[in-house]
């Protein structure tokens, strides 16, 4: 139940991946000499093996929102422009047919979008 006293606890994944930890490799250089100059040397291939390949790991955000949050994602916007996306005219077309889960997760998913996110779940505590 949505009251003036309610909050809402939501969970996003950045974008991308951070290096956790790094791999452990092992290379060999091959040497070849050259048949026609007696001291000339170069390195023809370089084999790695790998020990333990490298981790990564994306990172999370939890933001807590207050009822200023609740009460934007739940009152009816105004009338998309021209040339706005389809999601934007589907929510403003069926609007009174949405639950006010579908409300908030339409309004967190456009946040997530803004600071580079993937929204995770959400809940109202």
């Amino acid at each position: 139940m949505i009251d003036k006293d309610s909050k809402l606890q939501a969970n996003f994944k950045e974008i991308g991946e951070y290096l956790k930890n790094r791999g452990n490799y092992s290379t060999a250089g091959i040497k070849v000499k050259n048949a026609f100059k007696d001291d000339e040397e170069f390195v023809l291939i370089v084999p790695s093996r790998i020990f333990q390949a490298p981790e990564y790991k994306s990172a999370t955000r939890s933001v807590q929102m207050d009822n200023s949050f609740i009460e934007m994602a739940l009152t009816r916007p105004k009338k998309p422009r021209n040339g706005a996306a389809y999601s934007e005219w589907n929510i403003y077309n069926n609007w009174k047919k949405l639950s006010d889960n579908d409300k908030l997760e339409f309004q967190l998913n456009k946040y997530a979008h803004d600071i580079n996110c993937e929204l995770i779940g959400f809940e109202i505590i």
